[in-house]
């Protein structure tokens, strides 16, 4: 049975193919707003894994509304 990628794992890739793939020339998309589609992917693929993380160490940490709290949380139980 094929692995299902993961939604952090499909926006890896979407971030990739936006800031590789050359334009067509006629596509709706500038050059900024590839790198500004990028960006959030990457973001949002990173709140993501830091979710997936916290969920999977200690039950009710993924529950926290913060990213800042997350990210804290997630230094103490990955280490430096």
């Amino acid at each position: 049975m094929p692995a299902t990628p993961t939604a952090a794992a499909v926006l890896l890739v979407a971030a990739d193919d936006l800031l590789t793939e050359t334009p067509d020339g006629d596509g709706p998309l500038t050059p900024a707003g590839r790198d500004r589609g990028a960006a959030y992917a990457l973001r949002i693929a990173l709140e993501a894994a830091v979710d997936a993380a916290l969920t999977a160490e200690e039950a009710g940490l993924g529950r926290l509304r913060s990213m800042r709290a997350k990210l804290l949380c997630l230094h103490h139980y990955a280490g430096p």
